[in-house]
């Protein structure tokens, strides 16, 4: 059998530790407008900018920042729709 997926070519610049880099450089750049209006992120940009962190690695801790609040808020909405199910049931 043969797969219908199709398989791309991926060099060692292209995948680092697993992650594919092409998503982190979207991850990095959403951050990096999160960093321009979002107040915690701007203080935090800052910070790092203060203690001399190059911009690339500034934005990849933005996007580190941007990915664990995102999970936060979908772990918090998931919970929320099982206690609203299970409420649900119960009644």
């Amino acid at each position: 059998m043969t797969s219908s997926r199709t398989t791309r070519k991926v060099t060692v610049a292209q995948f680092i530790c697993g992650v594919d880099v092409s998503s982190i450089s979207l991850e990095a750049s959403v951050a990096s407008v999160a960093g321009r209006y979002e107040p915690d992120f701007i203080a935090f940009k800052q910070r790092l900018a203060a203690q001399g962190k190059p911009p690339k690695v500034v934005r990849i801790a933005l996007a580190h920042k941007l990915l664990i609040r995102l999970n936060a808020k979908a772990r918090d909405v998931r919970t929320h729709i099982e206690n609203i199910t299970t409420s649900t049931a119960a009644a």
